[in-house]
Parts: C-alpha cells; sequence; structure tokens
C-alpha cells in the first residue's frame, strides 16, 4: 500500500491571503459552509482543487474549521487588511510558522543561516512527505517562506527570521492564534527536563487506521479553558484532509 504523505500547504502562502480576501470580500467574518467558501473561491462544486485551497488557509493560520463551518481568523484579518507595514511583516511571520511542518524545517536550519539544496530529498527522508508529493511541497515551502520574507532568493534566512529568532522563540501555537507561554502555562512543552509539569502530565496511545497509533500528553490537571484549546488543535488537523 501506498504511504500517504504528512500533510502541508498544498498552495503557497502569497495565494492563501488572495484566496482569504476572495472570501472575505463576499461573508465578512461570518461563519459560512463548505459550499459557501467553494463559491466564493470561484468553483461551481467542490473538488479535490478546492479542498487544497481550503486546508491550505486551515495550514497557514488563515481559516478555522468548526463543526463543519469556516470563519476566518483575526491572523487573516492582519494580512488583509495592511493598514500598517510592521503589523503586516509580523504577520506574515506569524502564518509562516503555523503549519507544523515549515515550523520544524526553519527552526532546523535558521542556525546555519541557509537551507540546504537538497530540501525535496530532506522533506521525504526526514519529514515525512511522500516521493510524489516532495518536490510540491519543496517550491510551495520556498514560495511562501521568499514571500514571507523570512528567506531570500539564495535560500538565505533574512534579517525578518533573525528579528523573530531574537524576540519570539517563546510564541506557541494556538488553533489559528499564537500566545506566549505566560498566557497559557499548561502548554508549556512536556519535552523539557527543567518543567515541573514534565512529571505531571496523562498519556493517552490510541489506536487508528492502517495499524497507525497516535499519542497524546496532556498535563494531570485541566480546565475547560484546556479542553477548548485542544479541541481547536483537532479542529487544525481536520482542515489538513479535505
Amino acid at each position: 500500500m501506498k504511504k500517504r504523505s504528512r500533510g502541508y500547504p498544498g498552495v503557497n502562502l502569497e495565494m492563501c491571503v488572495k484566496n482569504a480576501i476572495l472570501i472575505r470580500d463576499q461573508f465578512g467574518r461570518m461563519q459560512v459552509d463548505k459550499e459557501s467558501i467553494t463559491k466564493a473561491l470561484g468553483y461551481s462544486r467542490y473538488s479535490g482543487a478546492v479542498g487544497s485551497k481550503i486546508a491550505s488557509l486551515g495550514h497557514f493560520g488563515l481559516l478555522m474549521n468548526s463543526k463543519g463551518t469556516y470563519q476566518l481568523t483575526d491572523l487573516s484579518e492582519k494580512l488583509i487588511n495592511q493598514k500598517n507595514n510592521e503589523e503586516y511583516k509580523k504577520a506574515l511571520i506569524e502564518a509562516i510558522y503555523q503549519p507544523g511542518l515549515y515550523k520544524e524545517i526553519l527552526d532546523k536550519y535558521e542556525d546555519g543561516k541557509v537551507l540546504p539544496n537538497d530540501l525535496p530529498s530532506i522533506l521525504l527522508k526526514e519529514h515525512g512527505i511522500s516521493q510524489n508529493a516532495c518536490e510540491k511541497a519543496a517550491r510551495i515551502f520556498l514560495e511562501s517562506t521568499q514571500f514571507a520574507k523570512v528567506i531570500n532568493k539564495k535560500k538565505e534566512f533574512t534579517k525578518y527570521q533573525e528579528k523573530r529568532s531574537k524576540g519570539d522563540k517563546n510564541v506557541m501555537k494556538t488553533g489559528s492564534t499564537v500566545k506566549s507561554d505566560e498566557d497559557h502555562l499548561g502548554e508549556k512543552s512536556l519535552y523539557s527536563q527543567n518543567e515541573p509539569i514534565f512529571n505531571q502530565h496523562q498519556n493517552f496511545i490510541f489506536a487508528l487506521t492502517e495499524g497507525k497509533f497516535g499519542k497524546t500528553v496532556v498535563p494531570a490537571k485541566l480546565n475547560k479553558r484546556d479542553i477548548q484549546i485542544m479541541k481547536k488543535q483537532i479542529e487544525m488537523l481536520e482542515l489538513q484532509i479535505e
């Protein structure tokens, strides 16, 4: 059986911003169904091409999916309005770090100040992208990071990336919004041996399809807000399989 590729944006960030504008122009920040999103993007009926565009909006944190309805996020508004040039640049950087795959790659190579030339091969061998998708995934990654100005044409990290590295290292994703460690103490990394929460957690291991297994690690004590945050994370995963 052919191995399924890990989820990744199938449309670059620049096109996602344009698609967010199309949705906003028709529906504002209203919650709408998939059929409405399909028509806003210029299609008469839902298809794989539409699904890829919708999923990509979710990957970059521009669109939320809640029980089958969709809504543009606060981050999308920052990119659409472009009222303040600095805010727009910060929003681009925030968006480029939303896909888990992108954050892994950028965090991995930022110290070297340049991306490797064999990025498709690295995506295949180290990041779960299938062989028939790695070239496309690498191309979209480069298009998106260059649009966000964190990578230049020479595949070097730019001053915008350096600024983010110095000041925003503790920023964490929460669904479609990004908040600091101080906002959610219970979300601090469980992989840091120095955190007292490391020895106060629950493990949930569950079977998935095709012989796969999943593992969820959460703090021992949760509140209602924690559960809401976890639900938002699941909703973001749902966008990957449109």
